[in-house]
């Protein structure tokens, strides 16, 4: 009987661990199976780590995998969701020195199955946090004739953005040899010269609770939305009963601040974990040349989730990976539950006349977040299809561990040199292009590829109309340095102007012959 019992008790423990560690079923799986998360970085025990660590694993055949990290094992806490197989990494930032910390990853296969990897850990340096950064890839792309893109950014041990380095920061390595800054014409673009919008969820509590109070809220309310940054775009919403929309994402402040204006005492329960989870659903997040979108919530509330509609797990679950801000007035919050569903930082306020200097806070905090990219472009000297490895550092980094440098390699197939200008449909074949295209009419449309090669900042272009009579331009309205050139009902010559807006006093123009 005593034996039976044993075997009851351990059964049950071992079903309580696995059921409060991940969701979902896990299938068991044979040893070697390459979907399972493989070759973890920093190395299992891997001692002596900075406390802003990249985590990296590998595994094959899957397309996401969700991270779970913590100073208890087996780690419980969801650190980040869904992360694609492109990235296989995970940024964790803040860690305490002296401390070990367990970490696991999960294969999330496209039926539904989960896999789950081993448990790893390391441990961090002992001693307080001392000064340095971490670089963190977004995207590497070439363009012709030999330029070579990096979009990265770069946070210091507390995952906050570092937003004041310049061209002559940062070091550059190909094949092991140092690139000259002055002869690739090595530069850094900043938030500005790269598409840039910042989405900020303004999350506000208006439960009866908050009483008299209030008119300060708005107050401060109002005083954020009133400095913006540039870029930023706001939503709205309120919360009581249930999380509502009052004003979708703007940058016109007098919509914002009749929002604000209109919200008044709601109902004598908090969904706190809804707003949580709606507002989540509203941060998406971008990195690429093309654009960067980066999102945050700021969430206010004088109290605790009353409502019970949705779960504290629930809530964690949606803000994986996401970045928040929880701002807790008064004795009634919980700061357990606000510092867990802070992801970026948790306020807490004695009194709504600290309110409006909290949101400033986080403002610049913001600020500095979204200062944090970096575009490198610069012309590298190799030649030939052959691969070649790109090493990015920061000059003096006090930090020499994982994350100090951006490790890559680039292709040179296609490369060549030429002057700097303006090019209609440039190749490696035919450098220099053409000045003249060439149509018949009841034929179709040619397309044309514009480059301005090797000038101070990235190109954008515009058309002039030629002769309707003889040819018509459409721009893409995705890619305006692609036109299509059709020719008219006449035969004739006529021409465009292609002018690259960004770099002044770069243009050419383009003969356009029909026959």
């Amino acid at each position: 009987m005593k034996t039976i019992i044993k075997i009851f008790v351990f059964v049950f423990l071992a079903g309580l661990i696995s059921s409060c560690t991940f969701n979902g079923p896990e299938t068991s799986v044979q040893p070697g199976d390459k979907r399972i998360p493989h070759s973890p970085s920093p190395a299992n025990g891997a001692t002596d780590q900075p406390l802003a660590v990249i985590l990296r694993w590998q595994a094959e055949g899957v397309p996401n995998f969700d991270v779970y990290f913590d100073t208890k094992n087996p780690p419980v806490t969801l650190k980040g969701a869904n992360i694609p197989a492109s990235s296989m990494s995970l940024v964790v930032a803040g860690l305490q020195p002296a401390r070990t910390y367990y970490w696991r990853v999960v294969s999330k296969l496209s039926d539904g199955t989960k896999l789950s990897g081993p448990v790893w850990y390391f441990s961090t340096k002992s001693g307080s946090a001392k000064s340095g950064y971490v670089m963190v890839e977004k995207q590497l792309y070439t363009e012709l004739p030999h330029i070579v893109n990096i979009l990265f950014q770069v946070l210091d041990f507390n995952g906050k953005g570092v937003d004041f380095l310049t061209t002559s920061d940062f070091e550059l390595y190909e094949d092991g040899e140092k690139i000259s800054e002055s002869e690739s014409q090595m530069q850094i673009f900043k938030k500005g010269q790269t598409p840039f919008e910042l989405r900020t969820v303004l999350m506000l509590d208006n439960s009866t609770s908050l009483g008299p109070d209030i008119d300060q809220m708005k107050s401060a309310a109002k005083d954020f939305v009133n400095n913006l940054v540039t870029g930023q775009k706001v939503a709205v919403y309120k919360f009581s009963e249930k999380p509502v929309l009052i004003q979708d994402f703007t940058d016109n402040v007098s919509q914002l601040i009749s929002a604000i204006n209109s919200i008044t005492l709601g109902y004598a329960t908090t969904d706190l974990y809804g707003a949580v989870i709606e507002g989540a659903s509203r941060l998406i997040y971008k990195f690429d040349s093309d654009q960067i979108i980066q999102s945050d919530m700021i969430l206010f509330t004088d109290g605790k989730d009353t409502q019970g509609s949705h779960t504290l797990s629930e809530a964690v679950n949606a803000i994986s990976g996401k970045s928040v801000y929880t701002v807790g007035l008064g004795t009634d919050i919980d700061p357990e539950v606000l510092n867990i569903l802070g992801t970026s930082g948790f306020y807490s306020i004695g009194g709504m006349n600290e309110l409006s200097a909290t949101f400033n806070t986080i403002e610049q905090d913001l600020n500095k977040y979204a200062n944090s990219f970096y575009w490198l472009r610069y012309r590298s000297p190799k030649r030939g299809p052959n691969l070649h490895t790109l090493v990015l550092k920061i000059v003096n980094n006090p930090n020499t561990g994982d994350g100090s440098a951006i490790i890559d390699q680039f292709s040179s197939a296609g490369f060549f040199s030429v002057d700097p200008g303006l090019y209609f449909n440039s190749s490696a074949a035919s450098p220099e292009g053409i000045d003249t295209l060439y149509l018949f009419r009841g034929q179709g449309a040619k397309i044309v590829q514009a480059a301005s090669y090797l000038t101070a900042n990235p190109p954008a272009f515009s058309w002039s109309q030629p002769d309707t009579n003889i040819a018509k331009i459409r721009t893409y309205e995705s890619d305006n340095s692609r036109a299509e050139i059709s020719p008219g009902d006449n035969a004739g010559i006529t021409s465009t102007l292609v002018t690259d807006v960004n770099n002044p006093g770069v243009s050419k123009r383009l003969f356009i012959k029909v026959n």
